[in-house]
Order: C-alpha cells, then structure tokens, then sequence
C-alpha cells in the first residue's frame, strides 16, 4: 500500500469508530500526498509517532472500553504508514 492508501484506510477507520481527534490530520494528509513534492510531509508524518498523545499512545474505545478488533487493525495500519514513509524517504535519499 502507497503512503496516501494508509491515510485513506486510518482515516476510514477512524471514522467507522466515531473517532474524530485525527480525521482532521489524515483529511490533510490525503490531500496533500496528491501533489509531487512530498518530502516535508513525510516528516510531518513521522512526527505523529513521537512525543505524548501519538499516534503509538492512542487506543479506540467506545463507551471507555477499548475495541480490541478494532486497535490490532489501527496498529496495523499506523505501522504499515510508518513503514512506507521510511521506505519513500529512503528512496529519495538514494536518487
């Protein structure tokens, strides 16, 4: 899956659990990741991951009670974004 793809499938997520904190970021990301320079935004990416209330901190819950499916399939998609912003900031490092 593409960078923009993880986006989609996050935001989607979120959206599918009524988790609104950050639909907004991944609604910029989406289109952002659109337009050819993308290396700024990479970053900006990678800073979701770091730092208190990340995107590694944040659990989904309904009624306060975490969504066990729900949290294994956003781990897995914050990882798999993780990952290809890696793999494209390699990519332009080695051109």
């Amino acid at each position: 899956m593409t960078v923009r793809e993880y986006c989609i499938e996050i935001k989607q997520l979120l959206l599918k659990v009524g988790e609104v904190k950050y639909v907004d970021i991944f609604d910029f990301l989406i289109d952002e990741l659109q337009h050819e320079f993308k290396d700024d935004l990479y970053h900006k990416i990678l800073e979701l991951y770091g730092g208190m209330l990340s995107l590694n901190d944040f659990v989904l819950h309904k009624d306060g009670v975490p969504l066990q499916a729900e949290n294994d399939e956003f781990q897995r998609l914050i990882n798999g974004l993780h990952e290809s912003v890696l793999i494209e900031i390699q990519k332009r490092c080695v051109n």
